[in-house]
């Protein structure tokens, strides 16, 4: 009889955090899209200059590049090509390399 009691309370038990893992990851869905959408990059680019301003984060930096996330992708950006500006949030290059690494 106890092996009953034992067997009706595990299965609940796991149907109960089946159930609540479901729910987390859907709102980590809803979440995801949602910030998808609201997080894409603001581009600048200055009158005669060939050069533009991507808003974005930098997720990991070493001696001669960054890693940068603008909302939609992750680029690996060569130091000597690029400025980061972090009280601006923005990495200023020139737009070839910007196309090239599929920013624009």
């Amino acid at each position: 009889m106890h092996w009953l009691f034992f067997l009706i309370l595990t299965t609940a038990i796991c149907a109960f955090v089946r159930f609540h893992i479901y729910q987390f990851l859907r709102r980590q869905q809803r979440f995801a899209n949602y910030y998808a959408q609201q997080s894409r990059p603001i581009i600048r680019k200055a009158q005669g200059n060939s050069t533009i301003d991507i808003s974005g984060e930098v997720e990991f930096e070493t001696e001669r590049a960054y890693r940068f996330y603008d909302g939609s992708i992750r680029v690996w950006l060569p130091k000597s090509q690029c400025e980061w500006d972090a009280h601006e949030h923005t990495m200023t290059m020139e737009e070839w390399l910007a196309k090239e690494k599929g920013l624009i």
